[in-house]
């Protein structure tokens, strides 16, 4: 997850409950005898709520060419992945919609809906209704639901007071495993960050035990893992132990660097996916991309995370000149706001993805990728995954149109390429 979210990530989990760093928690009394979570019944589901309408694009974003052309700076889109996974917050009203209208473009959703505390106890989102009626549309599409679990906060205390401890462990494992049964849900997603040599063993013998008993039960298990600036897994995570274990494993690649940089330049992800496909089976590997942008305001550092639809705006009320940066494969655009402050936007697009999938693919057998997060992406991405994992596929009519009939946003116009006959199809 990224550190820039961090702060309302907290929120939600404050209101899931703190983590408590005895040994002995309080007596909860949402849990029943055998430490399992006791669950709300599940109520009617609220009206889901609609997007807001988004603004009208520049009318050009890329650069023009003497001859009138537009610059296209990568190719359009193919097959090139097996298994997409995309996770939900019940914290986004957006990330519901985005739930409800694509998920025929994915094939996990990972919902994040258990944090675990010190004392080894697990408290579920709330709103278990939404929660609940997520899981129907995911099922009803024909995809597989994951429940995604967190250390409570983010705190090291927590990894600490729980896989230091062998009882603990066996206990938080065991009681995961009864949600998911109770739920009904594929597998787990475990997200415990912050993982240091310290909890190596720990992590490690956990991740055994949870693995075992989910396929046991003819359930999966994610690994959602930090990632070092140069690529390799956070010290505490062994890729070839845990790889034994775990269905796939997940470096949290979309957060990199400190400064004004982009979020996941393509030599990052490459770094990443070098190394996680040399330790571990590349089929296990999925690579992890934000659907975010980053902004820097020049003046004070501050950095923040806008989504698609605020770059859009931004956009829209600047008129910036987009650049697009062939070494990190993602964009860019300046402005200067009301107040004189300049701002730097980096920001990656259903072109800029397509073309670091394909680059993965092809050097180093990525197959399976896993955004962050559902509702904060444009929404044309997924035309683009449904192309790069084969359920639909392009079109020379599509293609043909390149001189200058693009869309202003997202730069390729991926509607086009799936209108023509089946026998205009070049893969």
């Amino acid at each position: 997850m990224p550190r820039s979210l961090v702060a309302t990530v907290c929120l939600l989990l404050l209101s899931l409950g703190g983590a408590s760093a005895a040994d002995t928690p309080p007596p909860d009394p949402g849990v029943t005898a055998d430490g399992v979570l006791e669950l709300r019944p599940v109520e009617t589901p609220p009206a889901p709520v609609p997007l807001p309408a988004l603004p009208a694009p520049p009318a050009t974003l890329l650069p023009v060419r003497p001859d009138g052309g537009l610059v296209q700076p990568l190719p359009p889109p193919r097959a090139v992945l097996h298994t997409v996974k995309a996770y939900y917050v019940g914290y986004a009203p957006d990330s519901f919609e985005a739930v409800r209208r694509y998920v025929s473009a994915v094939d996990i959703v990972a919902g994040q809906w258990l944090a675990v505390s010190a004392g080894g106890q697990l408290t579920e989102a709330r709103d278990h209704a939404r929660n609940d009626e997520v899981r129907r549309i995911v099922r009803q599409a024909g995809r597989r639901v994951y429940t995604c679990v967190v250390n409570a906060g983010f705190d090291r205390a927590v990894l600490s007071a729980v896989l230091n401890n062998r009882e603990r462990r066996t206990a938080v494992a065991d009681r995961i495993v009864a949600f998911v049964e109770r739920k009904g849900d594929d597998g787990v997603d475990l997200d415990f960050e912050g993982v240091r040599p310290g909890h190596q063993d720990g992590y490690t013998a956990f991740v055994r035990e949870l693995a075992e008993k989910l396929h046991a039960r003819g359930k999966e298990l994610c690994l959602a893992v930090d990632a070092s600036w140069d690529g390799s897994p956070s010290p505490g995570y062994d890729y070839r132990a845990l790889s034994q274990y775990a269905d796939s494993i997940m470096p949290m690649t979309y957060t990199f660097g400190p400064g004004s940089v982009p979020i996941a330049p393509i030599d990052y992800l490459e770094k990443a996916a070098a190394k996680g496909t040399t330790l571990m089976e590349p089929r296990k590997f999925m690579i992890g991309m934000g659907v975010y942008g980053r902004s820097c305001d020049l003046r004070t550092g501050r950095r923040t995370t806008p989504n698609s639809a605020i770059i859009r705006s931004l956009l829209e009320r600047y008129a910036p000149e987009v650049v697009f940066d062939p070494e990190t494969l993602t964009k860019r655009f300046r402005y200067q706001d009301e107040g004189g402050r300049e701002h730097i936007v980096f920001f990656d697009d259903p072109e800029t993805i397509g073309g670091k999938l394909a680059r993965l693919a092809d050097r180093h057998q990525v197959g399976a990728v896993g955004f962050w997060r559902m509702g904060q992406e444009d929404p044309s991405l997924w035309e683009l995954i449904q192309v790069a994992s084969a359920r639909r596929r392009p079109t020379t009519a599509g293609l043909g149109a390149r001189t200058g009939a693009w869309r202003a946003w997202p730069l390729l116009n991926w509607a086009g390429l799936m209108s023509a006959p089946p026998g205009e199809v070049a893969l």
